[in-house]
């Protein structure tokens, strides 16, 4: 769920939503994060310990039931009866955690569901214990684990990785990260290849990406590398069976992004003559990412700006959530940080060897990929389209980092060849019956095609799922059986 970008703020949801230097970027160990409420950490240290992770993390394993979950604690009774994997695939200079959770519908048959969460450097147990997956913590110390009644594994197979090394759980030998989207993206496939050896029912299984914030420049990069890998000649050893992607908030183009301050005047946080002085410092972020300067303090201070005019110090905008003030975010995030770190939970994940403490998110992923903040992935959603796939953008109307303003702006100029099509497409409402909120759950587009739809999801922010889990459940099953959103169509 995060992006990334200068060395003072960072998409991972985890900060505090107060200030405006440590809104989007800013890692939530760094020392800019420790002048907000963050913890200061060494960066030094805290390499020892990855590398002490991966010298101790043991012998990998050879089949599927090596890493069958049997019994993990807190879970109480009928909470959860599908079957449950986690452990680690071996990747270039290191090791990547996940955690699968057969279908409760048809495992057999139901397609492949991968959810990453962004950053870079943020875990995807925010996407499993926060937002989409089957179990919450909950009690009065936040120690039990109870099911959610909407649960992404209602419909599917869902796969939670902790991506790139050095992410979540995952692990990284002699602090061997990544440094561009192209490792990250040989590493990602090298998992998958490894994943679907030790899972062979799933290879030939329809397989969708989902994610959010940063897994919006993930998830194109690693698709195309994908189709790439399988294309003949490739280098596939087993061809995955992609069908395409649903991406919420995403960060995909940086150039139509970086500016929000459309949203931020429509929202009400500034005034016309704030509105116009921000457009022009926008067009110098554009001109800096047009001579390729991926890392701008222009850019990053366009969302500083409207930070700091929403309110005094600890009164500010939540930059995922304009509705929330001096919030920290996401709310139950310490309680997933605890449960991750007992030891008695490490041995049931087959972890329990990495003495590494985890942490939501963290700063070397992070620090290693900042310098291509604002190169977008616009080009590789075009390949993507052009090649057949089916991707859906989705979009909390609250979020103001990656708004729906600036996301639903790039989608219009975007180039291929159902561009016309999709920009003169209507809109219609999509309604969830007995719905999260109040009238229609939110608007969708699409192209004549059905190859690329955008939705504009209501009463939701940053995180759809945590805000709105009903109509984020109702979302993925129409999007995995290509079911119209249009339950009323609006007149253009």
């Amino acid at each position: 769920m995060w992006l990334l970008g200068s060395p003072r703020l960072a998409l991972v949801l985890l900060f505090c939503c107060t200030g405006a230097v440590q809104s989007r970027r800013t890692p939530p160990n760094s020392s800019d994060a420790a002048a907000g409420g963050g913890r200061k950490t060494s960066h030094k240290h805290h390499g020892h310990l990855r590398h002490e992770q991966h010298r101790r993390a043991g012998a990998d394993a050879t089949k599927a039931s090596d890493h069958l979950v049997t019994k993990l604690p807190g879970l109480q009774d009928g909470a959860l009866t599908a079957k449950q994997y986690a452990g680690y695939i071996p990747v270039n200079g290191g090791k990547l955690f996940y955690w699968l959770f057969e279908s409760a519908n048809k495992p057999a048959l139901d397609p492949l569901v991968i959810w990453l969460n962004g950053g870079p450097g943020c875990s995807s147990m925010d996407g499993l214990f926060l937002e989409n997956g089957p179990l919450q913590l909950t009690g009065p110390k936040k120690k039990d684990l109870t099911g959610n009644m909407y649960s992404w594994h209602n419909v599917a197979n869902v796969l939670y990785v902790d991506q790139p090394v050095g992410t979540g759980l995952s692990i990284t030998a002699d602090d061997t990260y990544a440094d561009s989207e192209a490792q990250v993206d040989a590493n990602f496939y090298a998992f998958l290849q490894g994943f679907m050896a030790l899972h062979p029912s799933l290879a030939s299984r329809a397989l969708y990406f989902t994610g959010e914030s940063h897994a919006g420049h993930y998830i194109p990069s690693m698709i195309v590398y994908i189709l790439d890998a399988n294309a003949p000649g490739g280098s596939s050893a087993v061809v995955l069976n992609v069908k395409g992607a649903a991406i919420g908030n995403g960060w995909t183009a940086p150039r139509y992004q970086y500016d929000v301050s459309e949203y931020a005047f429509g929202a009400g946080l500034v005034a016309e003559g704030q509105l116009r002085a921000l457009q022009a410092r926008a067009a110098a972020c554009r001109a800096n990412i047009d001579k390729k300067n991926y890392r701008s303090n222009v850019c990053y201070e366009l969302l500083d700006a409207v930070v700091e005019a929403s309110g005094p110090q600890g009164k500010r905008a939540c930059i995922y959530d304009v509705r929330r003030f001096g919030y920290d975010f996401p709310p139950g995030r310490d309680a997933v940080q605890d449960y991750l770190n007992r030891a008695d939970v490490r041995a049931a994940l087959h972890v329990a060897d990495d003495p590494a403490q985890f942490k939501e998110c963290t700063d070397p992923p992070f620090y290693h990929l900042a310098q291509w903040d604002g190169l977008g992935v616009m080009p590789q959603v075009a390949s993507i389209l052009e090649a057949g796939q089916r991707l859906l953008f989705f979009n909390g109307q609250h979020d103001l980092i990656c708004n729906h303003v600036g996301n639903e702006r790039w989608l219009s100029e975007l180039s291929w060849s159902g561009a016309q099509a999709y920009r003169e497409s209507d809109r219609g409402a999509w309604v969830v019956e007995s719905g999260d909120i109040e009238g229609p759950a939110g608007y969708y587009k699409k192209s004549a095609n059905n190859g690329l739809a955008y939705l504009l999801v209501r009463g939701a922010g940053h995180m759809v799922p945590m805000d709105v889990p009903k109509a984020a459940l109702d979302m993925l099953t129409r999007f995995l059986n290509e079911k119209s959103f249009v339950d009323y169509a609006q007149v253009s």
